[in-house]
């Protein structure tokens, strides 16, 4: 198995040599405000003709055409005004150093502390820098295009140009994923070149020290691994050369290259939110220099490299990711904003985004396993393991079995991602991955570091070395994570801004349901004062009159009247103006109807009907009148002679209908509708029972008893009873 620090074997390596450069460039060093040389390298005698210690306190100028000096007075001078924006120029510069010779030679700046440094490479050639040119810019043209949104294929031509510009025997693209490990996705080689595509390198190979000095410095070039160095005369103590391109490659590197049998190399960075994200690498299997000329272009094109594959990554990420958010927030806001109620269809769409096998989610009262999931693991076992975990921020592993025992030896589940979106609701959502078998490709055994002397040294690369990993799944990306993060700030705004809403809502129903009970209040005590002046007639017209006939029926007309007073006022006073409680105004009007008769003291009415029985008030008003027509009936004509009248109202229930049925001990009326003859108030149940969807039965042979049946698939007005 890998290290868990990967780097820490090499991290304190010796990367390079700050006093040391390689022989293909010239190091020389000026003091920024009067021009004076103070460092040197031995090999400047190639093309000075004279000794380096003679231009030690010398002024540049003595040393280049005129021209050249106007451009290093320029160069110094930008230096100045743009300390913390420009990292290097490059520019021809000719070399005079005799009266009979001159040269022109790329050169690279930079500058350290308070003096400019000049790395002197290759002479200059027009001729070849244009036609590099024409390609370089041909090539910027396209990467904007549609085409090169897929990374892969942008790859793939970026390292072919390469290799055409170059002409490397090998031109490859490493990129370093979650774990910084390397991985190779992109080649273009000669035929006689092995390949190394789909290696993985382990993440030791590039040390943070290095990682660290190509973010700072985007390209290096190591010309001949078997350079000669030349020592740096002078001033050296103050260096800090992380720019330099011509300075000498620590043991190690030198060796790892040698290793893998090659010559000469070369680099260029690909960077992705101050990360070094990737690499350019080139091979050569003899000796090989390019010139400054190349290697700035080929950095300022992988510079627009980067770019754009940070651009394909947001793309990726947050535009094409975001589509697919919508559309899963569809589903829990159609669901009504509960995670149990939804399906695992419904999640189906995170694949495209988020790569997983199984998905759990649910509460603490409902968990929802995946079908394929739910046949290998118990229900309480995946319980436990929810418990275990920490739900607070968002959970994430790839190898869960160490969590939970019990889940050794089974593949299907090895990697999960866990959030709980609120304590209160207990909902949560876990993706899981299945275990990854799989036998990694890596360009030498990673683990196997050679010693001598008490110094570490470099593994034997590019000797295929195989690795079987087991009980784990893929790891899960920063993306990933992120995304499941905003898929769980989502769904808690979602969540709230529907739980705002819904209080909002409350409260204005609450406020209109207020209003309008004071203006039912209101109605019911005006309905009740208009059928009390209603009443007051009656009892006029009852004086006034003297037949006994009408005033018979005067006193009937005013009964019905209060029978309707009392539901209102039984409304009023219980301040609920939906529902009416059945059984207390069925007592009121039983008591108010036996008021208004003579000799009724022996008569007991018995009401049996269940306490909290409710009937909404639509149909409270035909219930009550037909309970008075029947006491009042049963009253006049149902007792003569009978000693302890009694009169049953009754309430039963089953699954199907609801029984309510009123009878009397009287002396019954089997002839009234045999003979076909007529009552008004018998009449007036008929009418109302058929108002009410209702079907009854009469019997009058031992009392009266009328059944009346309400079929509950029929009268949904029975739902609100309780």
């Amino acid at each position: 198995m890998m290290s868990s620090n990967p780097f820490s074997y090499c991290e304190n390596l010796k990367t390079s040599d700050f006093s040391y450069v390689q022989e293909f460039g010239i190091f020389l060093a000026f003091k920024k405000h009067d021009f004076t040389i103070v460092s040197v390298s031995e090999n400047i005698e190639n093309i000075a003709n004279l000794k380096a210690s003679l231009l030690i306190g010398k002024n540049i100028s003595a040393y280049v055409s005129d021209d050249s000096f106007e451009k290093i007075k320029n160069i110094a001078l930008n230096f100045q005004e743009n300390s913390n924006n420009l990292n290097y120029y490059i520019a021809e510069i000719k070399f005079c150093f005799s009266e009979n010779s001159s040269v022109l030679k790329e050169c690279y700046f930079y500058q350290n502390e308070n003096l400019i440094i000049i790395e002197i490479f290759n002479e200059y050639r027009a001729k070849d820098n244009d036609i590099v040119t024409g390609l370089v810019s041909n090539f910027n043209r396209f990467i904007s295009t549609p085409q090169y949104d897929d990374n892969e294929k942008l790859v793939h031509d970026i390292c072919k140009l390469v290799k055409e510009i170059t002409n490397y025997d090998r031109v490859y693209y490493c990129h370093f994923g979650e774990d910084e490990h390397g991985y190779v996705i992109g080649e273009a080689k000669s035929d006689t070149c092995e390949s190394i595509l789909h290696h993985h390198f382990p993440a030791s190979d590039v040390p943070f020290t290095v990682r660290n000095l190509y973010l700072t410095n985007r390209m290096r070039i190591i010309p001949n691994a078997n350079y000669k160095e030349f020592k740096i005369i002078g001033e050296i103590e103050q260096f800090k050369l992380d720019l330099s391109l011509v300075r000498t490659i620590g043991k190690t590197h030198i060796q790892y290259i040698k290793n893998m049998g090659i010559s000469s190399s070369a680099s260029f960075s690909v960077i992705s939110g101050n990360r070094l994200a990737g690499l350019i690498g080139c091979h050569n299997y003899t000796p090989k220099e390019i010139s400054l000329f190349i290697m700035n272009k080929l950095s300022n094109l992988i510079e627009h490299i980067s770019t754009k594959f940070e651009i394909n990554n947001l793309k990726k990420n947050n535009i094409y990711r975001d589509d697919i958010l919508k559309e899963f927030i569809g589903h829990f806001v159609n669901c009504n904003f509960h995670l149990q109620n939804m399906r695992e269809t419904h999640f189906e769409c995170l694949k495209n985004a988020i790569k997983f096998d199984y998905i759990i989610f649910g509460n603490s009262n409902k968990i929802n396993i995946s079908d394929k999931l739910k046949n290998n693991i118990p229900l309480s076992e995946i319980k436990k393991l929810i418990t275990e975990l920490n739900k607070e921020k968002i959970f994430f592993t790839n190898e869960v079995k160490k969590y939970n025992n019990f889940l050794n030896g089974i593949s299907d589940i090895s990697g999960v991602m866990l959030f709980n979106i609120e304590e209160k609701f207990g909902d949560f959502i876990m993706l899981v991955r299945k275990e990854q078998i799989e036998t990694v490709k890596w360009s030498g055994n990673p683990n196997d570091y050679s010693e001598s002397n008490g110094q570490i040294g470099p593994r034997k690369s590019f000797d295929t070395w195989y690795q079987e990993v087991k009980s784990k799944s893929e790891v899960w990306s920063k993306s990933d994570i992120f995304y499941f993060g905003k898929i769980k700030s989502l769904i808690s705004e979602e969540r709230s801004k529907y739980l705002s809403n819904l209080e909002i809502n409350n409260q204005s129903l609450q406020e209109k349901n207020r209003q309008i009970e004071i203006l039912l209040s209101e109605v019911h005590h005006r309905v009740k004062n208009n059928l009390s002046i209603l009443n007051a007639l009656f009892d006029w017209k009852i004086r006034e009159s003297g037949i006994s006939e009408v005033t018979s029926i005067l006193k009937e007309m005013k009964s019905r009247v209060t029978s309707i007073s009392l539901l209102h006022e039984s409304l009023y006073q219980e301040n609920n103006y939906g529902v009416l409680d059945l059984k207390k105004y069925i007592q009121n009007l039983s008591i108010f109807t036996k008021s208004i008769y003579k000799d009724t003291k022996n008569l007991d009415i018995n009401i049996k009907i269940p306490n909290n029985t409710k009937i909404p008030l639509q149909q409270s008003l035909p219930f009550g009148l037909i309970v008075h027509e029947f006491i009042t009936n049963s009253i006049k004509y149902a007792f003569k002679s009978i000693e302890k009248p009694l009169i049953i109202i009754d309430w039963k229930e089953s699954d199907q209908y609801v029984l309510f049925s009123l009878s009397d001990n009287g002396i019954g009326c089997k002839d009234l509708i045999k003979e076909g003859r007529k009552s008004i108030g018998i009449e007036l149940i008929k009418m109302l029972i058929k108002q009410l969807d209702g079907l009854f039965e009469w019997d009058g042979e031992n009392g009266v008893k009328i059944e009346i049946k309400f079929f509950k698939r029929k009268c949904s007005w029975l739902e609100m009873k309780t």
